[in-house]
């Protein structure tokens, strides 16, 4: 009766709270009333997120354009630079300068001072195809070197002045658009163009370190195409402008060319703040926003502005909020639909579950529940399952258990009978022996006692090496009297190894091995040889034969499958042959015993057992 009232109160609170009625409420709710709520204020948040992303966008834009234009300009700053290129030579242009600075140098300088500045500004001249002419003032000789489309001239120029807008001090600096000119030279060259061409100017005075004294200057002259190129790329020319201006507001770029190398009419300094960045900007023929970014270098100070007005801005919003306007509309019936049909597929296996649990609560355990799902609750599913079966094998184990150790308890008193009737048959037949004055049956019966007693005593899992050998003395002697004059044993025993207490039966499979894969009795005689040595803190055994071996490939992939036996992925590897003696010494030694497979020349192997000392030893901490 308490069972069946907590069932109905149950099922009475679940139809109150049924999930499946809250799951399609809250589906309704949170789909309805954002879609409602974002249809009514579409049209402004559409037009904010358009401008934000707008701004976003074209902040990047500009930051990868100021990047291309800085690294275009500083192609111009390392061609200015390399006049200090060989500073120490003689033959150098810097080398020239510096004795033309000097007090005692000719005021035309030497010839051959002639030609290196020749030879220098000619392969400046040549290094990039925008260069129009490159020139060079020298200070002290009031000399003017031009290069102009292949072309020399050198002349003492006393109407040379640095151009005005140069900043204080003595650094480099770009000169905005200008008209070309010969730096007051009145000389005309042939190739000279009708119409002078528009160029920007990179000037650098030429220093003299560390005196910090101008020995002259270096002007080249660089016609803009590759800039508008770059400036190109950042805008829209039928919607959008761009400029980019210096510190003092002169033109460097604009899609008027009439306005290069002017001011221009609008103030906007004291909205600029920082190296990047977007203000709002209203005038009687321009609404919309203005982006820029901030080239900052040793030689120049420029701005990037963008004017992208509010009707392109806005044209694009408008196209987006009524395609959203009818997206929402259209997904509106669609999250009617699914709600309504994800609430009974989401919720009809959990009333399976809950059903099942109530078969469990009334013991009939005989119970499954038949999902073919691959999600979550498919795997809830499973998991319950194998839950319930997990517990009907508990339950089962249990009434088997006790039984199950009963058996193990008289299988232990029988193996402990066992041994002690072995040992006493050897000990009579062995005694049979000596009567009839057969010693060396009387020997072998004692080895295999011995190794019996050996195997079988489970006091002790850790021995002094002198036991293990003794056990494979034991074991050999029993192989000798098999193979008689076929087998050879040899021993190399360090005095030092045998109180060192290792692993009990560690050393025997490796000999055992050898019996099994590696004799071969129609060949020449066997021999195994057995060796032990100390040495720096490590104990070395080894097991060497001259037997059949393996190929060199297989030796590889065994040592290598050795390799990766750690105390953490032991579970990985077979406990047999030699991944089991392995093992073993890592259990016992930890990480830093191993195992070294080795071919023997002319045929045979070798395995050799690697186990660490620690201070403890030959005390090692004993097993039993």
């Amino acid at each position: 009766m308490g069972i069946t009232f907590d069932l109905t109160r149950e099922r009475a609170t679940m139809f109150r709270n049924n999930i499946r009625n809250k799951l399609t409420l809250f589906l309704l709710a949170a789909t309805l009333i954002p879609m409602l709520v974002s249809m009514l204020i579409s049209s402004h948040s559409i037009k904010h997120a358009v401008t934000k992303r707008a701004i976003y966008e074209n902040t990047n834009l500009l930051k990868l354009g100021a990047s291309n234009l800085h690294h275009y300009m500083d192609t111009y700053n390392r061609i200015s630079l390399t006049v200090y290129n060989g500073i120490n030579r003689p033959r150098s242009l810097f080398t020239v300068l510096e004795q033309a600075s000097s007090a005692d140098s000719d005021l035309q300088g030497p010839a051959t001072g002639g030609d290196t500045i020749y030879n220098h500004l000619l392969n400046m001249m040549n290094s990039v195809k925008d260069i129009s002419q490159i020139h060079l003032y020298i200070h002290e000789w009031r000399q003017s070197n031009l290069v102009f489309n292949g072309y020399f001239r050198r002349m003492q120029n006393f109407r040379f002045s640095v151009p005005a807008g140069a900043p204080s001090g003595n650094r480099a600096y770009v000169e905005p658009p200008h008209v070309i000119h010969r730096y007051g030279l009145s000389v005309n060259f042939p190739a000279a163009k009708s119409v002078p061409e528009t160029v920007l100017t990179f000037h650098r005075p030429i220093i003299k370190t560390p005196a910090d004294q101008i020995m002259g200057y270096l002007s080249i002259d660089f016609r803009p195409g590759e800039l508008d190129l770059i400036a190109r790329q950042l805008f829209n020319p039928s919607e959008e402008k761009l400029y980019v201006v210096d510190h003092q507001g002169n033109v460097i770029y604009s899609p008027d060319s009439r306005e290069l190398g002017q001011s221009l009419a609008w103030d906007w300094s004291g909205l600029i703040q920082g190296d990047s960045g977007s203000f709002e900007w209203k005038t009687d023929d321009f609404a919309g926003i203005m982006i820029y970014d901030k080239i900052k270098t040793d030689y120049m100070e420029w701005t990037i502005l963008k004017q992208i007005p509010y009707r392109y801005l806005y044209a694009y919003a408008d196209t987006v909020t009524r395609i959203n306007t009818f997206i929402l509309v259209a997904t509106l019936v669609v999250v009617v639909i699914a709600t309504t049909f994800i609430s009974f597929w989401f919720t009809k296996p959990i009333k399976q579950l809950i059903r099942a649990i109530h078969h469990i609560q009334l013991g009939k355990w005989n119970v499954a529940i038949d999902l073919r799902r691959k999600d979550e609750i498919g795997v809830l599913a499973d998991r319950f399952n194998a839950m319930i079966g997990t517990i009907r094998e508990l339950i089962t184990r249990e009434y088997r258990l006790e039984i199950a150790n009963k058996t193990n308890q008289l299988k232990a008193l029988q193996a402990q009978i066992n041994p002690h009737f072995l040992y006493n048959a050897l000990q009579s037949i062995g005694t049979l022996a000596l009567q009839h004055n057969v010693s060396r049956i009387y020997s072998l019966i004692s080895a295999l006692g011995r190794m019996m007693r050996y195997n079988m005593d489970t006091r002790e899992t850790v021995v002094p090496l002198s036991k293990e050998f003794d056990y494979v003395r034991s074991y050999l002697a029993l192989q000798k009297q098999r193979f008689n004059d076929r087998l050879r044993i040899r021993w190399s025993v360090d005095e030092s190894s045998a109180s060192v207490r290792v692993p009990k039966m560690i050393l025997q499979p490796l000999v055992e091995n050898y019996f099994k894969h590696g004799f071969n009795t129609q060949q020449q005689a066997g021999e195994i040889r057995i060796a032990s040595r100390v040495a720096d803190r490590q104990l070395m055994l080894a097991v060497e034969d001259n037997g059949t071996g393996m190929p060199e490939d297989r030796l590889r992939r065994l040592q290598m499958r050795l390799n990766r036996i750690s105390l953490q992925r032991m579970d990985e590897f077979e406990t047999i042959g030699l991944a089991n003696t392995l093992a073993r010494l890592k259990l016992h030694f930890g990480e830093e015993a191993g195992m070294r497979l080795s071919a023997v020349h002319p045929h045979g192997l070798r395995v050799e057992l690697i186990i660490p000392l620690s201070n403890e030893q030959p005390t090692l901490t004993a097993g039993g």
